[in-house]
């Protein structure tokens, strides 16, 4: 079959994840959708099962697994990042604002590891963004310091499931969006390590 101008055929010596992420790109900068010869191109149906899939893929690995079945994965995934944030919040560094730069795979193990509610935890699109604030207030007279996560601009919501277990909160609409610092940093805490030889415990 002959392919129209501008459309390339299908490369199949790559695996699935990476099929699909370059279908993605294609999609979102308006490029047609490789064919295979004899078979047509894809639709763009197909393109949304692939992103539905990789976002489950993304959710599985990185939330439901390492939270509910082998939560040892959590501080093996994040916890060289986790230290690192650790000694942020307990200000080792006076420095105000820091930004860390990654790619979706380690996005996705931080909502994970904050066990962000399955609605919240899809494959990260591009430009995606996790912003950890630290607010003062006052609760009674006494000053208190909190956290507020947002994903994207909007307040991360964790599963009501895995966030009752302490340490951690409960953030959505009837807990509210913050969380107490101390109780973020004693979360950060158990789940960080210098090296990942000390999460695997060798």
């Amino acid at each position: 079959m002959a392919l129209a101008p501008g459309v390339e055929a299908a490369d199949t010596s790559k695996g699935s994840p990476e099929q699909i992420e370059n279908l993605m790109c294609r999609w979102c900068w308006n490029k047609p959708q490789p064919c295979v010869s004899g078979a047509g191109c894809l639709s763009e149906s197909a393109v949304d099962d692939g992103w539905l899939v990789k976002s489950l893929d993304y959710w599985y690995c990185n939330n439901y697994f390492p939270n509910r079945v082998q939560p040892g994965i959590v501080p093996l995934e994040m916890g060289p990042l986790f230290r690192e944030m650790l000694a942020i919040v307990d200000g080792e560094n006076k420095v105000k604002l820091h930004v860390f730069l990654a790619h979706g795979g380690t996005l996705s193990g931080m909502l994970g590891a904050l066990r962000a509610a399955p609605e919240q935890h899809q494959w990260p699109p591009y430009r995606s963004n996790l912003i950890i604030e630290v607010w003062l207030g006052v609760e009674n007279g006494v000053s208190r310091k909190y956290v507020r996560i947002l994903y994207d601009g909007r307040p991360l919501v964790t599963d009501p499931e895995l966030s009752s277990d302490k340490p951690w909160c409960q953030l959505d609409g009837e807990h509210g969006e913050t969380c107490a610092l101390d109780l973020f940093r004693v979360y950060l805490y158990a789940h960080s390590v210098d090296k990942r030889d000390e999460a695997c415990k060798v």
